[in-house]
């Protein structure tokens, strides 16, 4: 199984940093705007579920697993995708560092394979983006 990982720090207060995390719905206007194009909230029976869209024109179906407000610590899952995906879990951590900064964790766990290297430079243009935004909260 690959595993990515993203370490984002930013001159932003924690709390700032957070709030546009956990705001699973609005990914594309608080996080990562232009990397996501669009997020709209969609039915699931397992949970709070996205559909969300790329710049690339690609969407995906996207499950939240787990919001730990106390940890800032938010989970998702694809669970659909135009990707052959077997498996992607993400977690994003927010935590307070000593210096007034904020460190960001964006790790990805992915099957096949075959998919991290393309994942890999997805995911470092939205760590870019992520960061742009954050800096200016």
């Amino acid at each position: 199984m690959a595993s990515i990982r993203k370490d984002i720090v930013v001159q932003t207060d924690a709390a700032s940093v957070w709030e546009a995390v956990r705001d699973f719905a609005n990914v594309h206007k608080v996080l990562v705007p232009g990397f996501v194009v669009d997020c709209e909230p969609v039915d699931d029976e397992r949970g709070e579920a996205r559909s969300v869209t790329f710049a690339t024109g690609r969407v995906a179906r996207e499950l939240l697993v787990t919001r730990d407000e106390e940890a800032r610590r938010l989970v998702y899952s694809v669970v659909e995708s135009q990707l052959p995906i077997v498996h992607y879990s993400a977690a994003v951590e927010v935590s307070e560092g000593d210096d007034g900064r904020t460190r960001v964790v964006w790790t990805l766990d992915l099957l096949p394979d075959s998919l991290a290297e393309p994942m890999e430079m997805l995911m470092s243009k939205g760590a870019e983006i992520m960061t742009q935004t954050l800096t200016s909260r």
